[in-house]
């Protein structure tokens, strides 16, 4: 994916192309019609589709948007957001937890120096995906917690039966977040640099370079229109569903 600046700064085009490890071939898709907002980061991947932050130009004022690739029928598409409590501007990201999306909600302040912080950093959870009433906010993070002033924070996946979440702090180290405690117990490592980066490693038996690795484009299709369908259906469904009455 790559895009090109305007000549006016608010405006952008944008090249997709995708790779097939059968074909060992470059193929061009539709054009990608949002702005990513942050360009060294990676796409999200979540229920078999990437993730990023986005926006329709890139100067906008509206509020960011999460923009999604499916991998499996190549469409792309927006995933709802959660009803935030706090009305407040902040700093958003997406990250994966427990095959989930999350949301990551950086709340930020100044002090008397008039350097900015973060006051608060909230982590919402989409239990069911694409569902906008399943986002249920999982934890938050304030400064107390962390004995100190900090950027960012990142979950980065569950332990202990899922009653504890280890998270990335600045990319500089690690704590341990308890979700029944609501505590924080601070991870040291030993050996790890100043500065990291965290991924996670899921072993897999689909082989890349084989036909276990891709969905043919009749598959993909008939997977879209099946989708389509379900979602006709639905609202077939709730157009059915008596309303209430008029007094």
């Amino acid at each position: 994916m790559i895009q090109f600046y305007g000549v006016d700064d608010d405006s952008f085009d944008s090249e997709v192309k995708v790779y097939s490890l059968k074909a060992k071939t470059w193929r061009r898709i539709s054009d990608f019609s949002y702005y990513l907002r942050y360009k060294r980061t990676y796409g999200v991947l979540v229920s078999n589709a990437l993730h990023w932050v986005v926006s329709r130009k890139p100067q906008s004022d509206v509020s960011n948007l999460i923009g999604v690739f499916d991998l499996v029928t190549e469409e792309y598409r927006e995933v709802p957001q959660p009803e935030y409590m706090d009305k407040r501007s902040f700093h958003m990201n997406v990250a994966a937890l427990g095959g989930c999306l999350c949301v990551v909600c950086n709340y930020y302040t100044c002090d008397r120096y008039d350097q900015v912080k973060a006051d608060r950093v909230d982590i919402w959870v989409m239990k069911e995906y694409g569902v906008k009433e399943s986002w249920t906010k999982l934890y938050s993070i304030k400064e107390s917690d962390v004995n100190g002033s900090f950027s960012y924070v990142m979950p980065v996946v569950y332990v202990k039966s899922r009653d504890q979440v280890l998270t990335q702090q600045e990319s500089k180290k690690f704590f341990v977040y308890g979700l029944e405690s609501k505590k924080v117990e601070h991870l040291m490592i030993p050996g790890t640099p100043d500065f990291f980066e965290v991924f996670q490693c899921l072993e897999s038996l689909v082989g890349l370079d084989g036909r276990d690795g891709e969905l043919s484009g009749k598959k993909a299709e008939k997977m879209r229109k099946r989708r389509l369908k379900q979602e006709m259906k639905r609202k077939q469904m709730e157009m059915k569903q008596p309303r209430g009455l008029k007094r």
